[in-house]
């Protein structure tokens, strides 16, 4: 398997494109055996990425087509993802993501993470758009996770909630809520920087009343979301970064965003990803209800999990109760009325980048004894 990303800088038009493939031999440029791996029309994103099969396949191309046949500029970057999607990422957010993870040769967030340690070059989408706020993100999310095989998102919105509006913040924070739990039910990992500060007294004064629910978000989602950096730290002690308007970073400061984003996500992420790679709950706990005869399992959350599910073993055979428990829930209950004494083996799974993981989920079956 192949990851495939395309970054597209649109300005003219719709675009219209396919991705293409060969099988002959290399060496000299194949006119004749091309094949369509994926066909995009009435594009209407500023990029996209495809995950595309290269099994016995040497040439990969892009066949982009403008309905208005005016000139088209765009990137178009292919990664190795034999392994999986273990290494993409999309940024979801205003104008000040649509500067700042712009993709920049040289001063990309890939090109940062990879300073800081060459076995990492990631895939990095720009999903910021202008003037935009955190109910237009929970709008669109859904839509725009439908057909993104991306590993980690980041919802960065907060700036222009903030704007000449002290009131806002609790509604802000049900969007955010919305934003990652739709992120976490697509097996995907969620992540959350801190707004920036400002200079101007319309915004930087009521960040604080958003910041405070990113806080709140954070004690209440745990392990499964991933704290993104601290910009609202770092533009206090780094005023001289912001541009005129007090509230949109200068050249430089963007920049300085992407290495934080870099050395934030190094950190957060990627030194933690080398020691977890569990694929099944673990630190399962049972607790029973004598009065209701009901059984309760709670256990820890499994790193990109999209659901979990319960097996039983009855009559010989492990029977399947349930497969289709929240990847956001980290607890099952029985139905009341089990029957006193009866003693039943239990299994929990999870399903990870769309496969169940049965094998460790039955070595570490629990036996339980209902009250």
């Amino acid at each position: 398997m192949e990851w495939l990303s395309l970054f597209f800088v649109q300005f003219f038009g719709v675009l219209v494109y396919r991705i293409e493939l060969n099988s002959a031999a290399g060496g000299s440029y194949p006119k004749d055996g091309w094949v369509t791996a994926a066909a995009v029309s009435n594009n209407h994103y500023s990029s996209r990425q495809h995950y595309i099969n290269m099994q016995d396949y040497n040439w990969i191309r892009l066949n982009v087509k403008n309905p208005d046949g005016k000139s088209i500029r765009l990137n178009f970057d292919v990664h190795d993802a034999s392994d999986g999607v273990s290494d993409s990422w999309i940024f979801f957010g205003d104008s000040i993501t649509a500067g700042s993870m712009a993709n920049c040769y040289g001063t990309g967030y890939a090109e940062f993470v990879n300073r800081i340690d060459p076995a990492y070059y990631p895939v990095q989408q720009n999903g910021g758009i202008g003037g935009t706020v955190s109910s237009d993100g929970r709008n669109a999310i859904d839509e725009w996770l439908s057909d993104s095989p991306a590993k980690y998102v980041s919802i960065a919105y907060g700036t222009n909630d903030a704007w000449g509006n002290p009131n806002n913040a609790q509604k802000y924070y049900e969007n955010v809520k919305y934003m990652i739990d739709a992120v976490i039910a697509k097996g995907k990992t969620p992540v959350l920087p801190k707004i920036p500060y400002s200079t101007n007294k319309d915004v930087g004064s009521n960040t604080g009343y958003y910041n405070a629910m990113i806080d709140k978000l954070y004690q209440e989602y745990g392990s499964k979301l991933v704290h993104g950096p601290d910009f609202d730290k770092f533009f206090r002690e780094h005023t001289e970064l912001l541009g005129g308007d007090g509230v949109h970073p200068s050249s430089d400061g963007y920049e300085a965003m992407r290495k934080l984003w870099a050395e934030t996500m190094y950190a957060n992420v990627y030194t933690n990803s080398q020691s977890s790679d569990k694929t099944y709950p673990d630190n399962i706990k049972v607790s029973y209800s004598s009065q209701y005869h009901q059984i309760r399992f709670t256990w820890d959350t499994v790193d990109n999990a999209q659901n979990y599910g319960i097996a039983v073993y009855l009559a010989g055979k492990w029977r399947v109760q349930t497969q289709t428990i929240s990847a956001s829930a980290t607890s099952y209950t029985t139905p009341k009325g089990l029957t006193p004494g009866k003693t039943y083996k239990v299994a929990i799974a999870a399903k990870v980048n769309g496969k169940w993981d049965i094998s460790n989920a039955l070595k570490n079956a629990v036996t339980v004894t209902v009250k």
